[in-house]
């Protein structure tokens, strides 16, 4: 196990109550806010923390990807140990959440289609 990773993720299994991030949630310097397009129509919102330069290339990237109901706001004390251990970090604001798209069908959250939004950020 990488020590840091590790210490990243203490701590993140705990979480009480819906997480909501503020409208303009303040970004760390190396953070990255995207929001594209993606092919089917959605558009996906998801937060960049990359490795520092030192690194040359990240060492992975990781997907941090939310439960119910949170957003990408709650894997902001993660980006930074993850960056920072050499990971390219992203954290995803899943279909219907935080910034990305809220379709109103039913059928628009099958796990098949929540996979395929989590490539975009590779």
């Amino acid at each position: 196990q990488h020590p840091d990773i590790t210490r990243a993720f203490r701590g993140a299994h705990v979480c009480v109550g819906a997480m909501a991030a503020p409208k303009e949630a303040p970004l760390q310097p190396g953070w990255t806010s995207c929001r594209p397009r993606l092919r089917n129509g959605i558009d996906l919102h998801y937060v960049v923390a990359e490795p520092p330069d030192s690194f040359g290339r990240p060492l992975a990237t990781l997907v941090l990807v939310h439960g119910w109901p949170d957003c990408w706001f709650g894997w902001r004390r993660q980006l930074a140990p993850l960056a920072a251990a050499g990971f390219r970090a992203v954290a995803v604001d899943c279909r219907g959440f935080g910034g990305s798209s809220a379709p109103s069908e039913d059928a628009a959250y099958a796990h098949e289609l929540l996979c395929e939004d989590m490539a975009c950020p590779l």
